[in-house]
C-alpha cells in the first residue's frame, strides 16, 4: 500500500479518538492534497487515454498508457 495512504488511514482513525496535534493536521492535509492531486492526474490521463483511442492514435495512447503506470507505481 501507498505510505501516503497508510498515514492517511492512520490519521484519520486517530482521529475519531482524539483530537490532532497541529502537526498531524499538516500531514492530513498534505496526504489529502497529494491524493486530490493524483486523481486529478489519473482522470486526465484516461481522459487522454480515450482521445488516443478515438484517434487510433497508438502510440500516444501507449505513452499515456506508461505514464499511468508510473502514476501507479509501476514500472518506470
Amino acid at each position: 500500500m501507498n505510505p501516503v495512504a497508510e498515514r492517511l488511514i492512520v490519521l484519520v482513525l486517530e482521529s475519531d479518538k482524539r483530537t490532532l496535534t497541529q502537526a498531524e493536521l499538516v500531514e492530513l492535509n498534505e496526504s489529502k492534497q497529494y491524493f486530490n492531486n493524483f486523481f486529478w492526474e489519473y482522470e486526465k490521463l484516461n481522459v487522454m487515454s480515450y482521445v488516443a483511442s478515438e484517434t487510433d492514435d497508438y502510440k500516444w495512447q501507449h505513452d499515456i498508457l506508461e505514464r499511468v503506470e508510473q502514476l501507479k507505481g509501476g514500472r518506470a
